[in-house]
């Protein structure tokens, strides 16, 4: 339950953030390696259409994200969490 400080903070700021809201080994966890697995794919069809250079960094999430961002990829779609993911 939001007490007053917290309503007047997000009064102020027009955002509140709340600690330890998403647990991170059941819920957050997963979801990150989901997305680092769709974008490893997502890599993989980019370099083999030569969108992406196969030597662009992309040992991590953050790496491979900046080296679509500066190919001028637009991941952002199938990266967006409110779209339904087909079953696997």
């Amino acid at each position: 339950m939001l007490n007053q400080d917290k309503l007047r903070e997000f009064e102020e700021k027009g955002f509140l953030i709340v600690e330890d809201l998403i647990d991170k080994t059941s819920v957050l966890n997963p979801l990150i390696t989901e997305y680092e697995e769709l974008l490893s794919q997502l890599r993989d069809i980019w370099v083999a259409e030569g969108r992406l250079d196969p030597a662009a960094p992309s040992s991590t999430f953050q790496e491979l994200i900046v080296s679509a961002y500066k190919a001028g990829i637009d991941y952002f779609q199938p990266m967006d969490i409110s779209l339904c993911r087909p079953e696997r």
